[in-house]
């Protein structure tokens, strides 16, 4: 379901941060990007090696009815962090606000510590 606000629907503002957000980025970065519902999808590509194609999908995602907890999320993203080379590593979360995604929730963050 998508949820509108006064500035349209809020699927695509956050698809709009998400697009400020690579500007800060550098070229050379190691970038990841994919959605909820492509969590875990064979041969799906989540790995950009510049921002315009980074940027061109994010540009071409849609708007799905699959979702997964925020446990699901993070697990998936640690998977990600850790076979990363690099010393310093950040990982932003963009959200339509769908409340399914922060139900339920354990001590996600800490147990990540482990």
């Amino acid at each position: 379901m998508e949820v509108k606000s006064d500035s349209g629907s809020t699927f695509d503002e956050a698809k709009k941060k998400l697009l400020q957000t690579l500007s800060v980025l550098n070229d050379k970065d190691e970038m990841y990007f994919t959605t909820a519902s492509k969590i875990g999808k064979p041969g799906e590509k989540i790995f950009f090696d510049n921002k315009d194609a980074l940027a061109d999908s994010v540009n071409h995602t849609k708007i799905s009815d699959v979702t997964h907890d925020l446990d699901y999320i993070m697990y998936y993203s640690n998977q990600i962090l850790s076979v990363s080379p690099n010393t310093f590593k950040e990982i932003f979360f963009f959200t339509d606000g769908q409340k399914s995604t922060f139900l339920n929730q354990s001590n996600t963050f800490s147990e990540l510590k482990k």
